[in-house]
């Protein structure tokens, strides 16, 4: 069974970012959609609205309809899951969110963003220059896009584009025509064993790639230039300094950078050269396509991000809020880069809360080192994910985040003359009511995590 033959599906986890964004899919395909989660989210209360029927709060037998043809499950459902369990009772098909979207796009002309960093914003970059092309293609992306009020729709060409995360291998379940590459760093350590494991598995998932398809790789990329050189088919290179795809002309602006390639000259409303190498992958696949350059550039500059990337929320007294999903350590020093071309003159404050004791413990002397542009950090203790969380790896906490900044503080201080505020706060309350109190006139508020220190953000300028 998948979801072709489906005509009443229902998911386990439908609030997570990417399989909404499947159930909204299937919507718009007709079918009838039924789902659970613990938590309600933006995607999910969109999903309601648009006539799924959503039980959240507690999962359950009762919440699967009798009559379901296929069960669709969030990779962090265990078996032991007691909707999953009554599935399996019921003789209910049962696939993972990648496996279902692997057999879904498996007859489409399937372009896939892959990497560590960037593939949200990578993605998002593709559909509006598609879109501007008048392409009209389907599409999922992991995160909330205000422009179509989602983050998914079912287009009626056959192009398909999704981002296709590394978590699990999940991107195993895609064979795509098109594939971008942005960098290759170690994550998701809770699944893969080092980084050995992790570039063995991207050079299995490179295999996946139409021989008559293309690779968009990061030739600045030391990871990803290992793992080309195994590609079975053509490949182009985008960078700032190497590669096919490569700017004549790098201008930074306080909104956004400004670049040119060939007869294109862009410029971007999003900040950070993190968007320039983004952009370059995007010009990358649109040029494979044969879009023109008109729509390129069009496509490029009206993008003005997405939810919770480098996402300006509105003011708390009158300080620039943003909220983003920095939750790696070479996220966390993109976004203050970022921060430092658009605020230039400011002091940055960061409310950072740790995603996961396992990336936390794995990545730790990276995160100390992370922090080092800003002035004041406040860290917020560790997120626990749900179903991914192992007690091994409750030895660490925030505290020690702290106490490690601390030292690095003083070395700074003492060879640099460099000093920045450190604090601890145990919880989202703990956080906001320090940021309350320690904000000065001329500070501009970054509010990082995946996990939910979003509602900070949200709290600053709505209270």
């Amino acid at each position: 069974m998948d979801i072709g033959q489906a005509k009443k599906i229902h998911f386990v986890g439908i609030s997570g970012i990417g399989i909404s964004g499947l159930a909204k899919i299937c919507l718009e395909m007709g079918k009838q959609v039924t789902g659970s989660d613990l938590t309600e989210s933006i995607v999910s209360k969109g999903l309601m609205k648009s006539g799924a029927r959503i039980i959240i709060g507690k999962q359950e037998e009762k919440n699967v309809p009798e009559d379901t043809d296929l069960l669709i499950y969030s990779n962090a459902v265990p078996e032991t899951n007691p909707e999953r369990k009554k599935a399996a009772e019921n003789r209910i098909a049962q696939l993972n969110y990648p496996q279902a979207l692997g057999g879904l796009t498996r007859d489409k002309k399937l372009i896939c963003v892959s990497g560590t960093h960037g593939k949200t914003t990578t993605t998002a970059m593709i559909v509006s220059v598609l879109r501007a092309a008048g392409k009209d293609p389907s599409f999922i992306v992991g995160s909330y896009l205000p422009e179509i009020g989602g983050n998914a729709k079912l287009g009626q060409s056959e192009l398909f584009v999704i981002e296709a995360d590394e978590y699990a291998r999940a991107m195993l379940n895609y064979y795509p025509d098109y594939l971008i590459f942005t960098n290759i760093e170690a994550d998701h350590l809770d699944t893969y064993k080092d980084i050995d494991d992790i570039k063995e598995t991207f050079k299995k998932y490179v295999a996946h790639l139409s021989v008559s398809g293309t690779l968009i790789a990061n030739i600045e990329d030391k990871n990803v230039k290992e793992i080309a050189a195994v590609c079975p088919a053509k490949i182009v290179y985008y960078g700032l300094k190497h590669g096919q795809i490569k700017p004549t002309l790098l201008l930074s602006a306080k909104k956004g950078f400004s670049f040119s390639f060939a007869n294109i000259q862009i410029s971007l409303s999003v900040p950070g050269l993190h968007n320039v190498y983004n952009a370059l992958a995007v010009l990358g696949v649109a040029r494979e396509l044969g879009i023109e350059e008109k729509a390129i550039k069009k496509g490029l500059e009206d993008f003005k991000g997405t939810w919770r990337r480098f996402e300006h929320l509105g003011d708390y007294n009158g300080l620039p809020v943003i909220s983003d999903y920095a939750h790696h350590p070479t996220e966390i020093r993109a976004l203050l880069s970022a921060a430092k071309q658009a605020y230039p003159k400011k002091r940055i404050v960061v409310v950072f809360q740790p995603h996961q004791h396992n990336r936390t413990k794995n990545l730790f002397k990276d995160f100390v080192r992370a922090f080092d542009a800003a002035h004041l950090v406040i860290l917020n203790e560790i997120f626990e994910v749900a179903g991914r969380e192992n007690e091994r790896d409750q030895d660490v906490t925030s505290q020690d985040l702290v106490r490690e900044l601390k030292k690095r503080n003083r070395w700074r201080l003492l060879f640099q003359n460099y000093k920045k505020e450190i604090y601890y706060a145990g919880d989202l309350k703990e956080s906001e009511e320090m940021v309350r109190k320690m904000a000065k006139k001329n500070d501009v508020l970054l509010i990082a995590g995946a996990g939910e220190i979003y509602k900070v953000s949200e709290n600053l300028i709505n209270r």
